[in-house]
């Protein structure tokens, strides 16, 4: 909890949407033990889920709506910041606009940037909101600093998937208690958790088929590769902070790129991003498209 030590400043906090999962609940909690009221506002049935306590609000209304009802609560309420999972969600787009508005911080979780395991916290923004990178060369006037080991979590792919898997099934059947909203992913309980099964059976099937792989990157390929990290398919980042349609279309870019200017002696990994596991399989796409540009392996 050492970035949010800067919510302590504030007298009362409202929850928007969280991370699928009891840490809104948690950070409640927190704030709560340091002596600060929090609101939170359920937006959907997999939000009703996770989020059943007093104080806590359901805003059943249209999108077009939620400004002028949630400019309302906040002067009504007192409440003097917002704290919210992701700034590309349309519910949260509005907040940020009405914070501003009233002169009420806003405040974004985001997962780690560098940084496995680990969640950050900003004012403004992340991402391409982020006021981190405004002025990079501040960052180099500081010493190192040492912080304490932080308290192992211990992440979990079982717990993760069944948070998500009962996140959509909630959603789904309370459906009719928010008719207007929409999710900014795919809200197909069915889907997801075909989506989640699958990468479960992948997760064990690659750690198998990749061991030889792996050896041969970490050993004989030493200093001798270039690692691409590929995001999740249909993250903020790559639709609202892009000029990439799709994840394939920077695939793409980066062979043609690669066979264009590298050295013969060098090789191109691309590293799928485990949340996307059992959504995507860009095998056969990386396969042809360094087939065609002349560098398969």
């Amino acid at each position: 909890m050492l970035a949010a030590q800067s919510l302590l400043k504030h007298r009362k906090i409202l929850l928007l949407q969280g991370p699928m999962g009891s840490f809104f609940n948690r950070l409640a909690d927190w704030l709560n033990a340091h002596g600060i009221e929090s609101r939170k506002i359920n937006f959907n049935g997999g939000d009703w889920l996770f989020h059943r306590r007093a104080g806590t609000i359901h805003y059943q209304g249209r999108m077009s709506a939620l400004s002028h009802w949630l400019r309302n609560y906040i002067q009504r309420e007192s409440i003097d910041a917002l704290v919210c999972f992701g700034d590309c969600r349309r519910p949260h787009q509005v907040a940020a606009l009405v914070a501003k508005e009233l002169g009420v911080t806003f405040y974004v979780f985001e997962e780690g940037y560098l940084r496995p395991d680990y969640i950050t916290l900003e004012a403004g923004g992340v991402n391409a909101f982020s006021q981190l990178a405004q002025n990079p060369e501040r960052y180099l006037l500081h010493e190192p600093v040492q912080h304490e080991r932080p308290q192992p979590t211990h992440p979990s792919f079982q717990r993760m998937a069944l948070a998500a898997m009962a996140y959509y099934s909630s959603g789904w059947l309370l459906r009719k208690q928010f008719p207007y909203y929409r999710h900014h992913k795919d809200f197909s309980p069915f889907r997801e958790c075909a989506y989640w099964m699958r990468a479960g059976w992948r997760k064990l099937l690659y750690r198998i088929t990749e061991n030889r792989l792996i050896h041969r990157i970490s050993n004989r390929w030493q200093d001798q590769y270039f690692l691409v990290a590929l995001q999740v398919f249909n993250d903020s980042q790559i639709r609202q902070h892009s000029s990439y349609e799709d994840i394939r279309d920077f695939i793409a870019e980066v062979i043609d790129s690669f066979a264009k200017y590298a050295s013969s002696q060098h090789h191109l990994v691309f590293k799928h991003h485990p949340m996307d596991r059992g959504h995507r399989n860009y095998g056969a796409l990386i396969r042809h498209r360094a087939s065609e540009a002349g560098i398969a392996d």
